[in-house]
């Protein structure tokens, strides 16, 4: 035994020596000496725990005393244990069975290795000949918030001295044999998830058996319903969280940040939710949250507020007369979807997962598919409104060296929803232009126009053969002309003097073009027809309603910092007047048109703006009674969505038609006709359905009805 010390210590000499010339020769090179390393503390021990039983289970020793550290060992009769460092003033040492099977006393000491440390002083531990030892728990677990209830010990050496201790706190116990005792866990001892200790103590003997842990896990919450749907964004709200697994540990999350919570019951929590929070008409996701061990998070619940939202797009359907959204993927649980908004109802309806990073939408005409680009997969995406299901995803293309194309516009063919035009760009590059291209159910057509230089912007005009385009990021500017034909697209003529203006766009409508910069001229003869006076350009395109002979636009004017809605007169240019729009954080980034006088606004803020206004719709208050005539046509059953014509007498503008007593979307042609959207849900079945229409204003009296056949 001498002679391996003897050997060790060489060894660790040795060591030492080699380690100090290793230094020597790196240190030649500082121009620093290295700080002393700070040296540990040399333990000591106070206390241990009980004494235990021979021939019990392993244990766990717990060693108090002072100046531990991470790296200190508790050692047994001189050898090294399992120790955990539980703080500077207390170890665990985890001591298999086999050193305790006999009776015996043993020295425990602490190390702590250099530099500095050393030994502890030495403290005895004993193993007694006889003593209690457990070997199982009728129960070893429960969750969080369970009743109190009596708790069996099996084992061995018990008498009526003994008594069960939880994590070591006695409690009371009943010695049934001496194999078997019973006591109690109390509700109080299972509030809170965690491992704890089950020991038997015999005073007599100041001896402690092996521990059992008992595990204390927290349920997994669960909601059934808030006590409100919705909340103002302007008050504070207190809403009733109703389910059941709830603790006073228990957390309400809403949109992913926590907030005071109040525990009533198991069945009942209580969140305060302060003014500001909620955003306007974002449903928000209501959660709650129990800590491990155990617990989790709860299955969400929509919290509704009155009107905001993370998009970056937005279209309106006047068959479904419901807003479509591209949700950001910043927007937590509705992130990169495609979102239903309720204009009349001013509600966030359901999304639909799109893809990665949504962005520009473009909607067909008849109202069945949304194409949106997909920035986060380069990528672009049909979305089928009446399945409301995702469907053909495809890329745009992609450059060996400037690597995938993306989406900048789309245009949808008239008379054929399957085929786009789209003006792709580059990521990241100036200019950004990559050309303009020709897709048929995402499968691209040959020829495509050069990148570099060409149209950001793109519309189709009446003809499915003519596209026009803008370039809006170079100083050339330039209006495009381009033929579309079965081999793609060519540019057939460029006009440079006719618009100009960075980012500006252009909107084609009734056989002219429009544009953000306010002028208006015919894209064929290039001829200018008009200029609406905006104080600003606008950011987005205006809106027009040929119906009633106006254009509107939404302006973010620099000079007065108002936020601005424009109304004029479609054929004189004239103003019509003017509404601030208070309250709008961020750009505009979107700006349409819905139902009869309602127009809607998305910013980068995060606000979606749905407005009414009588400088969209002036209300004729006089007492008008439309009468009826005929239908364009009759339904086909299973058809899909179509516009239907009624005619009469004594239309205004604001005439709205009713399908079987719910308003359908209806478009003023003149005092004796009507366009109405009729959605394909409408007429799946065979049968009849009654058409009526009413003039608007509180005077606007019925019509007769006609019979709309469906078969």
């Amino acid at each position: 035994m001498k002679k391996n010390s003897i050997s060790c210590a060489s060894a660790i000499l040795l060591f030492g020596l080699c380690l100090l010339f290793l230094q020597l020769i790196t240190g030649c090179s500082s121009s620093k000496a290295s700080a002393p390393a700070a040296s540990n503390p040399v333990p000591s021990i106070t206390s241990l725990s009980s004494n235990v039983a021979a021939g019990i289970p392993d244990i766990i020793l717990r060693v108090t005393g002072k100046g531990f550290i991470r790296s200190s060992i508790v050692r047994w009769n001189g050898s090294n244990r399992t120790t955990t460092y539980i703080s500077d003033t207390q170890l665990d040492a985890s001591i298999p069975a086999a050193d305790i099977a006999t009776p015996i006393t043993v020295a425990i000491t602490v190390f702590n290795p250099g530099p500095g440390g050393g030994t502890s002083n030495s403290a005895s531990f004993s193993i007694n000949a006889t003593g209690p030892a457990i070997s199982s728990l009728s129960s070893s677990s429960a969750v969080a918030g369970s009743a109190s209830f009596i708790v069996t010990v099996t084992g061995r050496g018990f008498s009526s001295s003994m008594v069960m201790r939880w994590n070591g706190s006695a409690r009371p116990t009943v010695v049934l044999s001496a194999s078997q005792l019973q006591s109690i866990i109390y509700y109080s001892d299972m509030e809170t998830a965690g491992t704890y200790a089950i020991t038997v103590y015999s005073s007599s003997q100041d001896v402690t058996s092996n521990a059992i842990p008992f595990t204390v896990t927290n349920p997994l919450p669960v909601i059934s319903n808030l006590s409100s749907a919705s909340a103002a964004v302007n008050d504070e709200t207190i809403i009733d969280v109703m389910g059941y697994g709830f603790l006073s540990t228990s957390a309400v999350y809403v949109d992913g940040s926590s907030y005071p919570t109040g525990f009533i019951n198991q069945s009942r929590l209580q969140v305060t939710i302060p003014a500001g929070v909620l955003s306007l008409a974002n449903p928000s996701t209501v959660r709650v949250v129990n800590p491990a061990p155990g617990g989790g998070s709860s299955q969400s619940i929509m919290l509704y507020s009155y009107l905001s939202l993370q998009a970056r797009d937005m279209v309106y359907d006047p068959f479904t007369r419901l807003i479509y959204a591209s949700v950001s993927g910043t927007a937590g649980a509705i992130g990169n979807t495609i979102t239903e908004i309720d204009p009349e109802a001013g509600t966030i309806g359901r999304s639909f997962y799109i893809g990665s990073e949504p962005g520009k939408l473009a909607i067909s005409s008849d109202g069945k598919l949304i194409y949106a680009s997909l920035d986060g997969a380069a990528a672009v995406r049909v979305f089928d409104i009446p399945s409301r299901t995702p469907g053909l995803q495809f890329s745009p293309g992609s450059d060996s060296q400037r690597g995938p194309l993306y989406a900048e516009d789309i245009a949808i063919m008239p008379e054929n929803n399957g085929t786009i035009a789209l003006s792709r760009k580059y990521k990241g590059l100036s200019p950004r232009h990559a050309g303009v291209a020709i897709y048929d159910n995402g499968i691209m057509r040959p020829q495509a126009t050069a990148s570099h230089t060409g149209s950001n912007a793109i519309e189709f005009s009446a003809s499915a053969s003519t596209l026009y385009g803008y370039n809006n990021e170079s100083s050339g500017f330039g209006f495009r002309k381009m033929w579309v034909d079965d081999s793609g697209v060519t540019i057939t003529s460029v006009s440079q003097d006719i618009l100009s203006g960075y980012g500006a766009d252009i909107k084609f409508e009734n056989g002219r073009i429009y544009s953000t910069t306010g002028l208006v001229f015919d894209p064929e003869t290039l001829d200018l027809l008009g200029t609406y006076a905006l104080p600003d350009p606008a950011d987005n395109l205006p809106q027009l309603d040929s119906s009633i002979g106006r254009t509107f636009f939404l302006v973010d004017s620099f000079s007065s910092g108002k936020k601005e809605l424009l109304a004029f007169d479609q054929n004189t240019f004239a103003s019509l007047g003017s509404q601030e729009i208070a309250g709008v954080s961020g750009s505009i980034i979107s700006f349409i048109r819905w139902g009869t006088n309602g127009v809607a606004l998305l910013t980068d803020g995060g606000q979606l703006f749905v407005l009414r206004s009588d400088l969209v719709l002036p209300i004729d208050s006089a007492a008008y009674t439309p009468g009826l005539s005929a239908l364009s046509k009759n339904a086909e059953r299973g058809g899909g969505n179509f516009f239907l014509t009624i005619y009469g007498a004594g239309f205004v503008p604001g005439a709205v038609a009713w399908l079987n007593g719910e308003e359908r979307t209806t478009s003023y042609i003149s005092d004796t006709e009507l366009r109405v959207a009729i959605p394909s849900a409408d007429i799946q079945e065979t049968g009849s359905a009654a058409i009526m229409v009413s003039n608007p204003g509180v005077m606007g009296i019925p019509s007769n009805h006609l019979i709309l056949k469906i078969e």
